[in-house]
């Protein structure tokens, strides 16, 4: 980041260790084998990310459109903007989600193992 006059981060996303909490967060059944920090600490994360406003990539983009705002009259600047997602686990929230109904009732499914695949025709 040096090379730039300035720069932002959002944090929270994937297994970032943005908040620290010692209990346990609740975590849904899921058929995902990999459990392992990242996963216990996105959990945590999830909880202060309740909202679309909250999202590290809604903070990213607003944060680059207030860039573009206040420099659009000037000259010689150049901006980057670097988003994580879409990106695994894939977190929305449940408003997006509503849009596909379906009839599945089963595992969580957000973060796919990269792995061969074991879920079962209705799971996929």
């Amino acid at each position: 980041h040096g090379r730039y006059n300035s720069w932002e981060f959002f944090r929270g996303q994937e297994g970032d260790a943005w908040k620290g909490q010692v209990a346990d967060p609740e975590i849904p059944d899921s058929p995902r084998a990999t459990r392992n920090d990242l996963w216990r600490q996105d959990w945590v994360n999830r909880q202060y990310l309740d909202t679309e406003a909250k999202q590290p990539q809604t903070l990213t983009f607003d944060a680059g459109l207030e860039f573009l705002r206040t420099n659009r009259a000037e000259d010689d600047w150049f901006v980057q903007i670097e988003t994580f997602d879409p990106h695994e686990p894939f977190f929305t929230q449940d408003h997006y989600k509503d849009l596909y109904p379906h009839d599945y009732e089963g595992p969580h499914f957000d973060w796919p193992d990269y792995n061969r695949v074991t879920e079962t025709k209705e799971q996929e």
